[in-house]
């Protein structure tokens, strides 16, 4: 596994990412690739879902899409202008309180549900939180079920249909055999390069595959990644690709 420090852009809304020209399997067994949060596109026999799978022996010449957005772009940077802290993760803990022994959420005046239910509350079956009296200025009570409902509208009418955002904090590459053994485990490709002159007892073979397998997991192999990430990043209220 390989992790790259991206702390300092921790949540951009990634359009698309893909294995580029450079990326290069040595090893004489295909290579699976995950990456942390890109659904899995493509699957092994066993059925075992990986983003990408690199034949042995491979090169990429030509760039391959392992993901693509398929969001509403002006979607996202409207909820990114006006809602940035909050993702589909995060609503329903972010700026928001749950009153112990009661069925009471305090939700902050900033909270996109706050929003939702000034302009819906006639839909949801509660008060405007806007308009409500209350002694706490920057906060309003919300019954749980209709800020839980919410939260589902906002998953379900908008943040379902942006694009994806990710947090790069959390970017983890993770390569392994797509068959689940182990890298010293060789199948019967791993031995294509034998010579066999077709003369071989059984015996001889069989010593002729041992040596060629302790020369085969004693070699270095390579495997490089190169991964292009198109992405649009918001900063000081400016969104920048």
């Amino acid at each position: 596994m390989c992790r790259v420090d991206c702390s300092h852009n921790k949540h951009i809304c990634t359009h698309s990412r893909k294995s580029t020209t450079g990326t290069h399997n040595a090893f004489p067994f295909p290579l699976g690739m995950r990456i942390h949060g890109i659904v899995a596109n493509e699957f092994s026999m066993s059925g075992e879902a990986w983003n990408y799978i690199l034949p042995q022996k491979s090169h990429v010449h030509t760039p391959v899409c392992i993901f693509e957005s398929r969001g509403d772009e002006s979607l996202m940077a409207t909820w990114e202008q006006d809602f940035a802290k909050w993702n589909s993760e995060n609503l329903e803990t972010l700026c928001a309180m749950s009153v112990p022994d009661t069925d009471i959420v305090m939700v902050h005046l900033e909270h996109p549900v706050v929003k939702l239910l000034d302009k819906k509350f006639l839909e949801f079956g509660t008060l405007a939180p806007s308009s409500q009296l209350s002694n706490t200025p920057n906060w309003r009570q919300i019954p749980r079920s209709a800020f839980e409902r919410a939260c589902q509208w906002l998953r379900d009418n908008i943040l379902s249909k942006s694009s994806k955002t990710f947090d790069l904090s959390q970017l983890t590459v993770h390569i392994a055999k797509i068959d689940g053994s182990k890298f010293t485990d060789l199948t019967a490709g791993c031995f294509s390069d034998m010579t066999i002159t077709g003369t071989e007892s059984v015996q001889e073979m069989n010593e002729k595959k041992e040596k060629f397998a302790n020369i085969v997991v004693q070699m270095p192999f390579n495997v490089d990644i190169k991964l292009s990430i198109h992405y649009r990043l918001s900063m000081n209220s400016q969104v920048m690709y």
